[in-house]
């Protein structure tokens, strides 16, 4: 299986810097953590501006200028 692994410059910078030696598999590792790590992130983003959303829309509900 061929995959494309996209890394941070800044990332790659401080393990440069740093004098870390990764192998193949864990910057492969890392990076599919990270993958996981920004999706829970975004799907935890969508349900706080969903809730959000919610508690504006029953606010104006029981607004009684409506």
């Amino acid at each position: 299986m061929v995959m494309k692994i996209l890394i941070d410059r800044h990332f790659i910078a401080a393990l440069a810097e740093s004098g870390v030696t990764l192998t193949y598999e864990e910057l492969v590792a890392i990076c599919w953590r990270a993958r996981e790590l920004k999706s829970i992130a975004g799907e935890k983003q969508h349900a706080i501006a969903q809730q959000k959303l919610e508690d504006r829309l029953s606010q104006l509900q029981n607004d009684p200028r409506s």
